[in-house]
């Protein structure tokens, strides 16, 4: 694949999940009912583009381990492996495993103790807890937060911090990736929260990060650590 064809293949996935998302942004304070309905429904377009994404990371970082492994260290040959099997369960967990295509019934451990009464884990209850919440809507929060405001910043003005983080293989998002993520930070958790009192943007947020997350991964800014061949 040539540079200009992969320029062109992030270009395109930019301007149709902005045009996406911010149809979301939109539909959430104009038409609150369809937003939740019909834009953000279960097995929707929206949430198959978030599996797609999470699936696309799980292939792409599976195919630079079967590809590069013997170029890898080690320490890179498990942080990519570790990754690819992260999104792996990610993606499992959107659709819950399988469970609503294949029809299968949930059993009585997850009716009883999932917030949808499906077989998967981040819809778990502990107690009072939501699981979705504490480690999505708060550590993974955190994390992201670490990751683009702090990591990246150091990542950018090199020396040691730009020695481990591409010693352990992570990506680093180009200025208008960093920005793709303030930006549904900024628009769902600011402007939908404020105009709308819509309880699924989370959705939104999803496909969001998701898309952001994707183009990071197959258009990192440190893209050399990931294809040392060239």
């Amino acid at each position: 694949m040539t540079n200009s064809n992969v320029s062109t293949a992030e270009n395109l996935t930019w301007i149709y999940g902005s045009l996406l998302f911010f149809l979301g942004v939109a539909l959430s304070i104009i038409n609150p009912h369809y937003f939740e309905t019909t834009f953000t429904l279960e097995d929707g377009l929206l949430e198959w583009l978030t599996v797609l994404a999470l699936g696309t990371v799980a292939a792409v970082t599976l195919q630079r381990l079967y590809k590069n492994w013997r170029e890898y260290t080690g320490l890179q040959n498990a942080m990519i492996a570790f990754t690819a099997l992260l999104f792996i369960f990610g993606t499992g967990e959107e659709i819950s495993w399988g469970q609503r295509l294949i029809g299968i019934d949930s059993p009585e451990f997850f009716l009883e103790n999932n917030a949808q009464g499906e077989t998967n884990l981040h819809n778990m209850i502990v107690g009072n807890t939501k699981i979705n919440k504490l480690v999505f809507g708060k550590l993974l929060a955190l994390g992201f937060l670490i990751y683009l405001a702090l990591l990246t910043p150091l990542y950018r003005r090199g020396g040691t911090v730009k020695t481990w983080i591409d010693r352990f293989s992570i990506p680093i998002p180009t200025r208008r990736q960093w920005w793709g993520f303030v930006a549904v930070v900024i628009f769902v958790e600011g402007i939908i929260q404020l105009l709308s009192d819509t309880t699924k943007r989370g959705e939104l947020t999803e496909f969001g990060a998701s898309l952001v997350i994707m183009l990071t991964v197959l258009y990192p800014a440190n893209r050399t650590v990931f294809d040392p061949r060239g």
